[in-house]
């Protein structure tokens, strides 16, 4: 069964677009793939940064717990 992947379609300045060719040719890789690599990683970049933000809102405390104590607890 052939799958087909969802389709968008965006504009981009020039300058973006000559920005996308250089990185797919430097990759040898299709517009379209490197464009679509691109968007993964900003999606990833800004995942990072919404876990930093729920990491540092519960981090409200000075203690440290020593890494046995951790290993101990939560990796057997």
């Amino acid at each position: 069964m052939i799958e087909t992947k969802p389709r968008i379609n965006i504009s981009v300045s020039p300058m973006l677009e000559r920005m996308i060719e250089t990185l797919a040719k430097r990759d040898t890789v299709p517009v379209a793939t490197k464009a679509r690599q691109l968007i993964e990683n900003a999606l990833l970049l800004e995942e990072d940064r919404a876990i930093a933000k729920l990491v540092k809102s519960r981090d409200k405390s000075d203690k440290l717990i020593a890494f046995d104590t951790i290993w101990k607890k939560y990796m057997r």
